[in-house]
């Protein structure tokens, strides 16, 4: 009886042991089990933040994909417009400097672009984009310079022409008047686009007229001489339409062109419409000017006739400027420039070679001594001053005004080489053979390096559309509207 106190204490205490162990055994679970939602919460809050971050890479992916797609979308347009916003005259300055204004836009996130090429993030469709989106970028920021340029020009033809309609009307009536201009036949000419009248050449009472987008209308010294510098625009003769035989005349006893050789001999006549054709030989500041690349490999002043350019290389520019090549048709009816019912003569100037002194630059004596060729490649009862070309309008002009149609360098034709019984376009005679694309052109009236028969008004040469040769430029023509 005595120890059942202590003995119930102690069995108190035995009891509350095992229930310390089950409260801590509790513990431990609700521990555990805390930990274990505490990893869960932490497991499922950084899957969402993995996918909120990957739903941000891809929007973000997204957002650069669709700033590609609009950039090269953008930068193809402008591309294209930049190849189709030709010629400068017809070309408002409105469409020219939307088209500068959007491209220095866009010019202005190239760098920008290049950076984000260097991604590690970068998907393999996406960096091919982004590589196309640099790299056309970069092209149009290339062309941006010259698009400037000719937005320049375009804003310089529109001033010029904006101030030039009382001299247009004196051109058109005296153009009209067969009184006054008996050479064109009372010929009802329209305003044309890009071109200033200079007026009248007092030696050939012709009509001369600047092609604005080539540079500044030139002027006349006191004895009606056009004053021609580097910054002189193409000067176009508008040249009187007419009945033509190109060609050699066969047995005519006025025929004087002995030399001539079998594809030269003459077939049926074409009626010429009337055309412009430069009064000079196209120079190396003006093919710049309109937008070509002076080759490096013939270095040459300013003034000197363009050279070492394809024909495929003409075609383009003076498209471009809105200019073109003459046919072989207009190109000899021109540079014979024959008064009617006169002799057919070999060169403008005359019958026998020592009448081209003074108006031909060909293979004399001068150019004999600077490039050393062997006896007889050279003519030595000829002196003309010049080893190589001459400036433009160096040596006298012929009767239409036009000079060095005879010798400097030789002159791109439109035409495909063909025989003169073949078919050929009325109104300007062009001859189309049936060749390819690729089949040589004509070119006419031979050059510095050439022997007076090698330049007569009626010889003709060839050369593959892509050939560049030293000797080789071009004379500028243009329709009349």
């Amino acid at each position: 009886v005595s120890y059942r106190p202590w003995g119930l204490f102690l069995l108190w205490v035995r009891r509350n042991r095992l229930a310390s162990a089950f409260a801590a055994a509790g513990v431990a679970i609700a521990v555990a089990l805390g930990a274990v939602i505490v990893w869960r919460l932490d497991r499922e809050r950084a899957a969402a933040l993995d996918h909120a971050r990957a739903e941000e890479a891809r929007r973000e992916a997204s957002e650069r994909r669709g700033l590609v797609d609009r950039d090269l979308i953008d930068a193809r347009w402008l591309e294209t417009e930049a190849d189709r916003l030709w010629p400068i005259h017809t070309v408002s300055v409105e469409a020219l400097a939307t088209w500068v204004e959007e491209t220095e836009r866009r010019t202005l996130l190239l760098d920008d672009r290049r950076r984000a090429l260097g991604r590690a993030d970068l998907e393999s469709v996406e960096r091919r984009t982004l590589q196309e989106a640099v790299e056309l970028l970069a092209r149009l920021d290339r062309i941006l310079p010259e698009l400037r340029r000719r937005l320049d020009w375009a804003r310089r033809v529109r001033q010029v022409e904006s101030t030039g309609d009382e001299a247009w009307k004196a051109a058109l009536a005296d153009i009209a008047d067969p009184s006054s201009c008996p050479a064109y036949g009372g010929l009802a000419l329209r305003r044309q686009a890009g071109l200033a009248p200079i007026g009248r050449d007092p030696a050939s009472g012709l009509w001369e007229f600047a092609h604005l987008p080539s540079g500044s209308v030139p002027s006349r010294d006191p004895a009606g001489r056009l004053a021609i510098d580097e910054g002189t625009a193409v000067v176009l003769v508008l040249v009187p339409g007419g009945n033509f035989r190109p060609g050699d005349l066969g047995p005519e006893p006025f025929d004087q062109d002995d030399e001539s050789q079998p594809d030269e001999a003459a077939a049926g006549s074409v009626r010429l419409a009337p055309f412009f054709v430069s009064r000079f030989e196209l120079t190396r500041a003006q093919w710049e000017r309109i937008g070509g690349a002076l080759p490096p490999a013939n270095p040459g002043r300013p003034t000197d006739p363009v050279a070492l350019v394809s024909w495929e290389d003409c075609e383009t520019i003076l498209g471009r400027a809105g200019l073109a090549f003459p046919t072989e048709a207009q190109w000899e009816y021109a540079a014979r420039a024959e008064p009617p019912g006169e002799p057919r003569l070999a060169w403008f100037a005359g019958s026998s070679r020592l009448f081209l002194r003074g108006a031909a630059n060909l293979a004399d004596l001068d150019f004999a001594r600077a490039a050393k060729f062997p006896e007889g490649r050279f003519d030595k009862d000829l002196e003309d001053g010049s080893p190589g070309p001459a400036p433009v309008g160096s040596f006298r002009p012929n009767r239409f005004g036009l000079h060095d149609v005879l010798g400097n360098v030789a002159e791109w034709c439109r035409d495909g080489y063909g025989a003169y019984d073949e078919p050929c376009r009325p109104e300007d005679g062009e001859r189309i053979p049936a060749l390819g694309r690729g089949a040589p052109r004509v070119h006419r009236g031979g050059a510095f390096d050439s022997l007076p028969r090698e330049a007569r008004s009626g010889a003709r040469s060839t050369a593959l559309p892509a050939a560049r040769l030293p000797r080789l430029g071009v004379r500028p023509a243009r329709p009349v509207e």
